[in-house]
């Protein structure tokens, strides 16, 4: 058995959008004692894409796009809210009892959840951002679209870069500070 990997220019073909081209491989060996051998591959298509089904393409990717970034906006609303409620529940720097300590350690995991749901929106906001880049690479190169596809994309960057404001990153930067330091005032009493 052997595998050889090669680009095939399937150019020469001239399809015209919408049109198939069938085809199959067909490798002969030099087999000098039994007689020249073949092996045949099976069918294969060849599809030149329509401009309708390029545009079904790029709108299901942009579509893609816009739930997940949609959905992090979401989580982002929710996780703000988990941000302001902490932030309100401040721990109070009276003589620590279990009671205080119990509550610190409770609000500890919570800033640590909350990081890590940031984490993950941010996650999602890059994959997305990502995903539209290329539906924009795809947009240049094909030089199809229309004026309102184009304006639809550049909504969704908008979008993104809402969900990726500053205030929102500020908010996780003194979460994750004050999570640090509930660390260290842990390690402290500890000691």
């Amino acid at each position: 058995e052997a595998a050889v990997a090669a680009l095939w220019d399937a150019a020469p073909v001239a399809l015209l959008p919408g049109e198939v081209a069938t085809f199959r491989f067909v490798a002969f060996d030099d087999n000098a004692i039994s007689g020249r051998g073949s092996a045949v591959s099976p069918m294969f298509e060849l599809r030149f894409p329509t401009l309708g089904d390029l545009y079904e393409r790029l709108d299901d990717h942009q579509g893609q796009a816009q739930t997940a970034l949609e959905k992090a906006a979401e989580q982002a609303r929710e996780l703000q809210k988990q941000l302001d409620k902490l932030a309100r529940q401040a721990p109070r720097t009276n003589a620590p009892s279990p009671q205080s300590q119990a509550q610190s350690q409770a609000r500890a995991e919570e800033m640590k959840s909350a990081f890590e749901n940031q984490q993950q929106i941010s996650q999602q906001v890059q994959e997305a951002a990502k995903s539209l880049q290329q539906t924009l690479e795809q947009a240049a190169e094909r030089r199809a679209f229309d004026e309102q596809l184009m304006r639809k994309l550049q909504e969704l960057q908008e979008l993104m870069k809402q969900v990726q404001n500053e205030d929102f990153r500020e908010a996780m930067k003194r979460m994750q500070e004050a999570l640090a330091k509930q660390d260290m005032q842990k390690l402290e009493t500890t000691l």
